[in-house]
């Protein structure tokens, strides 16, 4: 198991409290986060007070997520947080951690001169609400000719707001991939996959529209569709508000 001398950067922080949790359920559960990859940190050593929290705390900063568990002795610690000692929690606990640590930056694009302005430009719009009770579900167009960077921007931007929204899918030359066999149902398939983490199976595209406003339709999601080449492509992946949760977002980049 990690120790606090060791890089503050992992996946997930868990927090317990006592020798029985840790040999129960904190042992089991970290051994599966570590089965599917994910690197988790056990302190050492049960925290007295005052004795290296600043390391504690830069781990616990550094940390993607953090899992708490209570324990019979959580009244005697000054942290801690409580699960029941059953086998089940550790799979619904490690099946929850995959999902959050799925949400990832974009590779990072390192931003041209003059695009920096309209990065913040739109920023600025997808944060505009009109009224406070308004729903809040937001289509954003980047429109102009090839090479002006408009994936780029969108690229930004994403990796700007993309942690603020319960799910985010960013689709790539739709265009292109459109005009492949069976082109629109592969990019919904990817859709949905990306946002909902499990591989769904579309014979068309009008069952994958269906599919997605009814998948999406109470999701908070953030959506880029990238180098839409017409508006049947554009109403097969993305056709009405309705079909997303309060506060979406869903940018398209386009050429005129």
């Amino acid at each position: 198991m990690e120790s606090e001398d060791e890089s503050s950067k992992f996946d997930v922080f868990i927090n317990f409290r006592g020798k029985d949790t840790r040999n129960i359920f904190v042992g089991h559960l970290y051994s599966a986060l570590k089965r599917n990859g994910i690197r988790g940190f056990i302190d050492s050593k049960d925290l007295r007070k005052g004795e290296d929290i600043g390391k504690l705390l830069n781990i616990i900063k550094g940390s993607k997520l953090s899992i708490a568990v209570f324990s019979q002795t959580y009244i005697e610690s000054r942290y801690g947080f409580l699960i029941d000692d059953q086998s089940n929690k550790v799979e619904e606990i490690v099946k929850d951690a995959l999902k959050r640590l799925e949400k990832v930056r974009l590779i990072d694009v390192k931003n041209p001169v003059g695009l920096k302005s309209r990065i913040e430009s739109v920023v600025s719009r997808l944060s505009h609400t009109s009224t406070i009770n308004s729903k809040d579900i937001q289509f954003l167009g980047i429109c102009g000719e090839g090479g002006m960077g408009k994936t780029t921007i969108a690229a930004a931007v994403y990796n700007r707001i993309f942690e603020d929204f319960s799910q985010s899918c960013f689709l790539e030359d739709v265009k292109e991939r459109a005009s492949q066999p069976n082109g629109i149902a592969g990019l919904q398939k990817d859709l949905l996959s990306d946002v909902s983490q499990v591989e769904t199976a579309i014979s068309n595209s009008k069952r994958g529209s269906q599919l997605i406003k009814e998948r999406l339709q109470n999701m908070k999601i953030l959506l880029v569709l990238d180098d839409v080449g017409n508006r049947d492509q554009l109403d097969a992946l993305a056709r009405d508000l309705s079909w997303f949760g309060v506060g979406s977002r869903i940018i398209i980049t386009a050429r005129d």
